[in-house]
């Protein structure tokens, strides 16, 4: 009986009073950030202290507010562990030489006239089969340095690899965004990445367009292709290189194929670079 009381006293936030958490946090976030260049978690948990506050103001109990705490919580218990899980599959491919191998062989490819939509394919396919930051600071850094080598203005370049890092990283099932934003809304992750299709999928097209057009005006006669040289050497001296382990990635599409779930299949994904790792290391 003294909790239908207590639901009945709750009272219906106003426009107003919802907005209160809502622009706390970003003005919190604001100054802490970018004035003292502090971490985002103390703002965070200033702004959730004031939610709270607005929560007990409309006439709920702590008991509700902790029950809802928690239950957010176990919700993103999943997204949590996936993302724990992508850590050691993005290790053990790394470990194993695939994605090097991803990278080696895509500079092996690359044209000077259609470097920025090569640039892009490339980067899309690093993120789908890895993640979207380690594709940035690995193969975008590179096409950044023989795009300079070629004579494309960089910011040109720069657009390239952020779009395809962009495609990858919410198209991807390994994608931690991804994976995190179904997980947190309950929805199946290849649905979510279905839903993104209608609007990933065209912006890429046109995207490639663009840059095919783009890159007839830099057709890089007497280009100096010698920075894709000098990585791929890198590489090489660094990681296991071979054709043989691009045949993984086959398993990035059985993922799409057979909607394999995110923890499973990132589980397998780790035990495949485990195994080219030991198969390969006599190669070393």
């Amino acid at each position: 009986m003294k909790q239908e009381n207590n639901v009945n006293v709750v009272k219906t936030p106003t426009k107003r009073l919802a907005l209160i958490p809502i622009v706390f946090m970003a003005c919190a976030l604001a100054i802490g950030i970018g004035v003292y260049g502090a971490d985002p978690h103390v703002p965070l948990l200033i702004s959730t202290i004031v939610a709270v506050i607005v929560t007990l103001k409309l006439g709920h109990n702590w008991s509700s507010i902790e029950e809802h705490l928690v239950k957010t919580i176990s919700v993103s218990i999943k997204a949590l562990l996936i993302l724990v899980i992508i850590g050691a599959f993005i290790g053990a491919w790394m470990a194993a030489g695939i994605v090097p191998s991803m990278v080696y062989y895509g500079l092996g490819v690359v044209s000077p006239t259609y470097f920025l939509v090569t640039a892009c394919i490339i980067s899309v396919l690093v993120s789908i089969a890895g993640n979207a930051w380690f594709a940035a600071g690995t193969i975008g850094v590179a096409l950044m340095g023989i795009g300079h080598g070629l004579g494309v203005p960089l910011p040109m370049v720069a657009g390239a690899v952020v779009s395809g890092v962009y495609f990858g990283d919410k198209m991807s099932p390994l994608s931690d965004v991804t994976n995190f934003t179904s997980a947190v809304v309950g929805v199946d992750l290849f649905e979510h990445i279905r839903n993104l299709m209608n609007t990933t999928v065209p912006t890429l097209i046109i995207s490639l367009m663009l840059y095919t057009f783009l890159g007839f005006k830099f057709r890089g006669e007497g280009a100096d292709l010698s920075q894709a040289e000098k990585i791929q050497g890198i590489l090489s001296d660094q990681f296991v290189i071979s054709p043989f382990l691009l045949i993984p990635l086959l398993f990035i599409a059985l993922i799409f194929i057979l909607k394999i779930p995110a923890i499973p299949g990132l589980t397998v994904g780790v035990l495949i670079g485990g195994a080219c790792s030991y198969l390969f290391k006599k190669l070393r």
